[in-house]
């Protein structure tokens, strides 16, 4: 909506309160001006701009090795910068076994999963999970948070390995936009 836009149905919304103000002081509202006056407070309430409506992504940019992925931000509960893993007798890609604020959370390299190499024991773990925490996911970092909006994010490229069932897309400098729902969904990490 532009400023014009907003201004003119600001004018006429109180003149309509101004109209309706006068006529309760007059009597009781009438059912057309009280389903009016409702109309105008929902219209008020729900009144977006055109920018605001832009549907924003959260991401957490991560890194393997040299390549760059990112993460939705509401799957991930923290960055656990140097994490005590308890060493697991599972391949990889289970690194082992994480408490974490009471949990216990099996510890997957992301590289190893994907199937690149192992990450080794050094990096951070990210915390993830819809709603509780379900598992850790070993990187090698962890940069940062980017909002952006939905419309930034381009088809993923085509791979023939089994990582593209885990894309939902990619960004302008290349990063690949992994699904945490379908990672979240994969049976190869629960055990």
């Amino acid at each position: 909506m532009s400023e014009a836009e907003e201004s003119e149905l600001g004018t006429r919304l109180r003149e309509r309160l101004a109209a309706l103000a006068q006529a309760e002081e007059v009597g009781s509202l009438s059912p057309e001006q009280e389903a009016a006056v409702l109309a105008a407070r929902a219209q008020s309430l729900a009144r977006t701009s055109m920018e605001d409506a832009a549907v924003q992504v959260r991401l957490v940019r991560l890194h393997l090795g040299e390549r760059s992925f990112a993460l939705e931000a509401e799957l991930v509960h923290s960055v656990v910068r140097a994490p005590r893993v308890t060493p697991s007798p599972v391949p990889a890609p289970v690194e082992g076994l994480l408490s974490w604020q009471g949990e216990v959370l099996p510890v997957i390299s992301l590289s190893a999963f994907l199937g690149g190499p192992a990450t080794g024991r050094s990096g951070p773990v990210l915390i993830v999970g819809r709603g509780a925490p379900e598992l850790a996911l070993r990187v090698s970092a962890a940069d940062e948070v980017t909002e952006l909006s939905k419309d930034a994010l381009r088809p993923a490229p085509r791979d023939p390995s089994q990582l593209l069932a885990l894309l939902n897309g990619a960004l302008a400098d290349g990063t690949l936009l992994l699904s945490g729902q379908a990672l979240l969904e994969d049976p190869r990490l629960f055990f």
